[in-house]
């Protein structure tokens, strides 16, 4: 696009204070909270300094070199960049792009602000904070807006064993029982075992409605917790597809799907299915949780937070729900991550999903001997697992033990493949297309975070850092909020040691500092966090 006379002109912006109304939004300039009523909309800090940027001059079309400069502090950014930012703008604040009433494409010249917009003093927080908004109303609105994925280091959330159903005939009663009770085991052997004993359930009565609803669990979970088969997700989804064609209203059956298209990557249709599940089934903690996850993994903390409360309403805490919630909160810096941490230690999460836990935040910290220590320490069972394989070579690689650390990521497999690939780049040169293997991820629909993180790492080790830093700044803006993670990986010490890394680092606190804006402003949750019980 190129600028027209009545484009905005260029120069930076310096901050305001106090506030502004525009429309049936209210800008609180100083804590960068936007609300709609007594709603604070979930809106990232970019996307805020994007829309203050354009709200401030309401009607005049702003081009992309004041966007750069004003919004990215940059002297360019590419089109595609600020189209990126502003349908995510839009969606935060439910505008479209064909009817718009915030944000309109002004054709050759950039974008404009529609409504008028009159400045304000400063809003009184506790003005705000008189009606805490529902978490039960607001949850199911903020889970529709998520997307993304891929294989990624920070474990999905396990669904509950599916609920019983009446046997379809009695001879399949007891090894269905037994099945579903070694998946709730949540370890290699027993999850072989249960899919082996459902299988020969399925050989006799094909149209076993609780045998296919318990494989289908069965099969994502080995897929994403242990060592996948060939064609597990895939059957997996079949499965839970057949029972929704039986039943379109079985809530456990969306649950089912959304685990499989969760598995696959395809985290707007996850997404969707798995919010099918907990309207058709209110009770369905873990379908909440999950979704909490997949919000989580977009950056939207303040979300995730706020369908895990909705979870631990809706029963028991789910098996993931505390670990969920002190993740979160660690990523804040937040007082009560400890607390969580500590429950999600005592209250039983699986021990392949808190052990990964464990040993990324030992990396992230730089305390690769500690991540060791704990995988040695674990049995030998979970050892063999790629995951886990996968974060043992990164900690062998941080203590520069590269023999070590390559011997485990080939044991690994497929799982470490981009770790592999950056472990041996060198001279302009690796093993691997990282844009060949963007372009797959694509073409299935997934916009997962972690890997551009990953390929970026084999872009670093490679000497095309320009590329590298490409790929950073886009998993920010898709999500990842993890900078000690980047500060800490041998891969990607040539971007942490870049000239462009402070202001990329700068991103993503001023993004977690919004989430924490919006968490501090909602009264239920900080009961919720504080909560000893």
């Amino acid at each position: 696009m190129t600028a027209s006379p009545d484009t905005a002109e260029t120069g930076p912006v310096p901050p305001l204070t106090g506030s502004l109304k525009s429309g049936d939004l209210r800008i609180d300039l100083e804590r960068r909270i936007v609300w709609r009523g007594n709603m604070p909309l979930e809106i990232s800090d970019l996307s805020f300094d994007l829309l203050v940027a354009l709200a401030r001059q309401p009607g005049r079309a702003m081009d992309m070199h004041a966007m750069a400069r004003q919004v990215w502090n940059q002297a360019s950014v590419s089109e595609e960049t600020i189209a990126q930012r502003v349908a995510l703008l839009r969606k935060a604040l439910g505008d479209e792009a064909r009817q718009p009433r915030y944000v309109r494409t002004v054709r050759n010249s950039g974008y404009a602000w529609i409504p008028p917009v009159a400045a304000g003093p400063a809003i009184p927080l506790q003005g705000r904070l008189v009606k805490a908004f529902s978490l039960a109303g607001a949850a199911l609105i903020l889970a529709l807006g998520a997307a993304s994925l891929l294989p990624r280091w920070t474990e999905r959330v396990d669904p509950p064993t599916p609920t019983a159903r009446q046997a379809d005939s009695i001879d399949t009663t007891l090894p269905l029982q037994r099945a579903r009770n070694l998946l709730e085991l949540h370890r290699p052997e027993d999850t072989d075992t249960a899919i082996s004993l459902l299988e020969g359930i399925l050989d006799d009565h094909p149209d076993h409605a609780g045998a296919r609803l318990s494989l289908s669990f069965g099969l994502t979970t080995r897929a994403t917790k242990f060592t996948a088969q060939a064609g597990d997700v895939s059957r997996a989804e079949a499965l839970a597809r057949s029972l929704l064609a039986d039943n379109a209203r079985d809530g456990s059956a969306w649950h089912a799907l959304a685990y499989a298209l969760d598995a696959r990557g395809q985290i707007d249709e996850a997404l969707s299915a798995y919010t099918q599940a907990f309207t058709l089934n209110p009770g369905d903690a873990a379908a909440l949780s999950s979704a909490a996850y997949l919000l989580r993994v977009r950056g939207q903390i303040h979300a995730a937070l706020v369908l895990e409360a909705r979870a631990l309403e809706a029963g028991p805490p789910t098996l993931y729900g505390p670990l969920q919630i002190a993740v979160c909160l660690e990523l804040i810096h937040h007082p009560a991550a400890e607390i969580w941490w500590e429950r999600a230690l005592t209250e039983g999460a699986g021990t392949s999903v808190i052990l990964a836990e464990r040993m990324m935040a030992d990396l992230r910290a730089g305390r690769p001997a500690n991540a060791l220590d704990r995988y040695q320490a674990s049995a030998p069972g979970l050892q063999v697992t790629p995951r886990l394989q996968s974060l043992a070579g990164l900690a062998y690689w941080q203590l520069g033990e590269t023999d070590r650390a390559r011997r485990v990521f080939e044991r690994a497999g497929d799982a470490a493949q981009p770790e592999l690939a950056a472990l041996n780049a060198r001279d302009g040169h690796s093993a691997l297309s990282t844009q060949d293997w963007l372009n797959d991820a694509m073409s299935e629909g997934a916009s997962w975070p972690d890997l551009r993180i990953r390929l970026a790492g084999v872009e670093a080790r490679a000497g095309r850092t320009g590329r590298a830093l490409e790929l950073v700044g886009t998993a920010i803006d898709l999500g990842w909020r993890d900078a000690g993670w980047i500060e800490t990986s041998p891969a990607l010490a040539p971007v942490a040691q870049s000239a462009a890394w402070p202001a990329l680092a700068a991103r993503i606190e001023r993004e977690l500092d919004a989430q924490r804006r919006l968490i501090e402003a909602d009264p239920a949750l900080v009961s919720l966090i504080y909560a000893s019980d």
